[in-house]
């Protein structure tokens, strides 16, 4: 039996119809799987031409999965940003070692070093997150080649 698919804006739909373009199910099913992950669709396969829940074999959700593409550019951002936050916490780390050297209260003293303590720990895990997205945009960079 013939099957045919059919796209409208919100779904693929695969269904049996005599007038259908493709032969074997199988090859419609990786069609409609295709299309609906290009254009970020819900892909259903019917078992026959009514289009009733009742006999609607398999939904697959389409719509929230990234191309390779949207995954890259997520990555970059990812690597600004951990960059960015490399920055400030190297800036706070300075700006907690002046007020520790401004500071003639010995009572503070015990407070500001406790703040720069947070500050390396912080400059650290920032650190630490800039190493591992870079390490995720070299990966992704050999899977291009």
């Amino acid at each position: 039996m013939p099957w045919k698919i059919v796209k409208n804006e919100k779904e693929v739909i695969v269904t049996q119809d005599e007038l259908g373009s493709f032969k074997e199910k199988e090859d419609a099913i990786s069609e409609a799987k295709k299309l609906a992950r290009e254009h970020k669709l819900i892909a259903k396969i019917y078992e026959n031409n009514e289009n009733t829940h009742s006999t609607e074999e398999m939904t697959i959700d389409y719509t929230s999965f990234f191309n390779s593409h949207e995954i890259h550019e997520r990555s970059l951002s990812e690597l600004k940003l951990a960059k960015a936050e490399v920055n400030v916490a190297k800036l706070e780390l300075d700006q907690r070692k002046q007020e520790l050297k401004s500071n003639k209260n010995e009572f503070e003293k015990i407070t500001f070093k406790a703040k720069i303590r947070n500050a390396k720990i912080r400059l650290k895990k920032a650190k630490l997150n800039l190493k591992a997205a870079e390490k995720r945009i070299k990966l992704q960079e050999k899977k291009e080649i």
